[in-house]
């Protein structure tokens, strides 16, 4: 016959004493020390406001950036020529319609039309030297433009180092052409026409 005296033992539980309790979705639980009472908090003028002002400045560049002609070409890199020779449905979209023709202007002014900057959509290159200021001390944003036999050539200025210059340029290379990034020394720059700020 089993021990019942033993059987007991082994099923008592000894009580846990705790200082105070909670109920919690009709649950006894022991509390944690958490306060009822909401931290006493107050806010400093001099330095919410220019907190608050530094975040508006960071979304409005943010937001300016995306909605620049620079973003709208980096969206485009690795895009271009399909089944021949300025062909393609990316040719087709910078060329307003058209092919067979050169498109390093049209994907420039493909990528300013997409922005909020007004500017007449032209086909040569050359023409970005009569539509912004031109400038010395070229910065990111800015046109470069190269003169080259039977016409021009136009990129859009995406980094400056203190010894290079990135930019993205549509229609480099040999067929099939794509939309590349391309890194020119500042002291070699050949063919070059100048920079344009967009106005």
């Amino acid at each position: 016959m089993q021990d019942l005296g033993a059987k007991q033992k082994l099923l008592t539980i000894t009580p846990v004493k705790v200082r105070s309790s909670a109920k919690v979705c009709g649950f006894l639980m022991p509390k944690v020390g958490i306060s009822s009472q909401a931290p006493e908090f107050s806010l400093n003028p001099l330095v919410f406001i220019p907190a608050v002002l530094a975040m508006i400045l960071i979304f409005a560049c943010i937001f300016a950036h995306a909605n620049s002609p620079l973003y709208y070409a980096q969206q485009e890199i690795g895009h271009g020529e399909i089944g021949g020779n300025n062909q393609g449905i990316y040719v087709r979209q910078y060329l307003n319609g058209q092919e067979n023709l050169p498109w390093c202007a049209g994907f420039i002014s493909y990528c300013i039309r997409k922005s909020d900057i007004k500017k007449r959509y032209t086909l040569r290159a050359k023409d970005y030297l009569t539509m912004g200021l031109k400038v010395s001390d070229p910065q990111p944003e800015n046109l470069i433009i190269f003169t080259r036999k039977g016409g021009g050539h136009v990129g859009i200025i995406e980094k400056i180092t203190q010894t290079t210059i990135t930019t993205i340029e549509g229609n480099v290379g040999d067929y099939p052409a794509k939309v590349k990034r391309v890194i020119y020394q500042k002291n070699n720059i050949k063919n070059l026409l100048g920079f344009i700020k967009l106005q």
